[in-house]
């Protein structure tokens, strides 16, 4: 299985799980278990599952699965940081902002995070 099809599994898998059905705290609770699962792709499921969500995005969520994925050395969890922030800040923009002053972050997700600041 290629990376790319490994990616697509773990985002059908993440559909299923965010399914009307499920409860908002259920589906919170599955992702930060998958913010540190060993896999990358799952962890970046998580990351950037509440994109696009705009005024609906739980920012303590965002910050928890965001801050289990801090350090890390893979360019897709560290891209995947970056556009979550990116995406948020077009909602929140002071939340970004004290979230980029407040973490390291590496400069890749620095550079995409801030992207519209």
């Amino acid at each position: 299985m290629t990376s790319v099809e490994k990616y697509q599994a773990v985002k059908a898998a993440f559909k299923a799980a965010a399914d009307p059905e499920n409860s908002r705290a259920k589906t919170g609770a599955l992702m930060l278990a998958w913010a540190t699962d060993p896999n990358i792709w799952v962890r970046r499921t998580a990351i950037e599952f509440q994109l696009g969500l705009k005024e609906q995005t739980d920012p303590a969520l965002l910050e928890q699965i965001l801050d289990r994925n801090l350090g890390r050395q893979e360019f897709f969890i560290n891209k995947a940081i970056g556009w979550a922030l990116r995406d948020y800040s077009k909602t929140r923009p002071d939340w970004v902002r004290n979230y980029l002053a407040s973490r390291e972050l590496s400069s890749l997700s620095r550079q995409e995070g801030s992207k519209y600041l």
